[in-house]
């Protein structure tokens, strides 16, 4: 990851850095990030979670363990202060779980707990993850976009980011906000299209697919940290809001013919094998436009890039985690 300035370290060297959802994908590669530029890295989560993605660094982090709907002070007794908080942390990631009410406290009312948390601290930034879902269906949407949340876990990241930009506001508290795009990359969650795909190509298993029409703005992983990390300190960011997205639509079919010349692969892919969803997105991309002129950031590496490294990834992981042994 292109961060490596000696002016990018110092603004996280020795910094005391929480990160909520930092087990989780993007999570898990901005912590790998903060580490790697020496930051004092606290991941906030539950004792019960699988902390597999951190494994090889688990000696250079603090856990702080604790629910995102019951914090308090007390969670943070270890933390003598705190300079920036990257709020990750999200129910609903996976459609298949998690009902109305938990997505509401765990991405609304978990948001304004963490949200006390970084007032109470007077943290120098909060980063605060949204989600590309939030505008609903679109093409080249801008951050001005009005929002028309198409689902309860879009309503609920909307209802975060409304709660967070309040705190800016009311407070002064220093936030950004961020609406990454479809990420994909190494330790992406299993469910996923590009995970599934890549491990049933590797196989020449046949891909059960959807029709695959629909069209997406996939951006790597590694680009979108970068963007967490500028967004955590560029000074004009404060107070906004801003795309994480290549600006390009890609096609499922496209994508998945991609992933198969990649891989080499025999497998057949089998659109239509299943049904789309009632409340399927047709075209879902962003325009970048604003990340640039602020942020100073750009997606810079390329789908068939980002796939060869991630299809990388896979073939050297693939049997290391339980989790992609499908």
């Amino acid at each position: 990851m292109n961060f490596s300035s000696s002016s990018a370290i110092s603004s996280f060297e020795n910094k005391s850095v929480l990160v909520t959802g930092g087990t989780g994908f993007i999570g898990s590669h901005l912590v790998h990030a903060l580490v790697n530029l020496g930051a004092k890295t606290f991941v906030l989560t539950q004792k019960k979670s699988d902390v597999w993605r951190l494994s090889d660094i688990q000696d250079k982090i603090n856990f702080v363990y604790g629910n995102l709907c019951n914090l308090d002070l007390d969670d943070f007794a270890q933390l003598e202060t705190l300079d920036l908080v990257f709020h990750l942390a999200a129910a609903g990631v996976n459609p298949k779980h998690n009902s109305s009410a938990e997505l509401t406290q765990v991405n609304v009312l978990g948001t304004v707990k963490i949200l006390d948390i970084a007032k109470h601290f007077q943290v120098s930034r909060f980063v605060y993850c949204g989600s590309c879902f939030e505008y609903g269906s679109g093409q080249n949407l801008k951050e001005t976009q009005p929002l028309v949340p198409m689902s309860e876990y879009a309503a609920s990241k909307s209802s975060g980011w409304l709660m967070t930009q309040s705190f800016y506001h009311r407070y002064h508290l220093p936030t950004v906000s961020l609406r990454p795009f479809t990420v994909y990359g190494a330790f992406e969650s299993p469910h996923r299209l590009i995970p599934q795909t890549i491990v049933s190509a590797l196989a020449h298993a046949d891909i059960k697919l959807t029709g695959g029409e629909q069209t997406r703005d996939f951006v790597f992983v590694e680009d979108v940290v970068r963007g967490f990390l500028q967004a955590a300190t560029e000074s004009e960011a404060i107070g906004g809001t801003f795309n994480l997205c290549s600006g390009t639509e890609t096609s499922v079919k496209t994508l998945v013919s991609h992933i198969i010349e990649l891989t080499n692969s025999q497998s057949k892919p089998r659109f239509g094998a299943y049904p789309y969803r009632d409340t399927e997105l047709w075209e879902l991309s962003g325009n970048p436009k604003l990340s640039k002129s602020v942020l100073g950031w750009r997606a810079s590496i390329s789908l068939e890039q980002g796939l060869s490294k991630t299809i990388a990834w896979f073939q050297k992981n693939q049997n290391r985690y339980p989790a992609y042994n499908l």
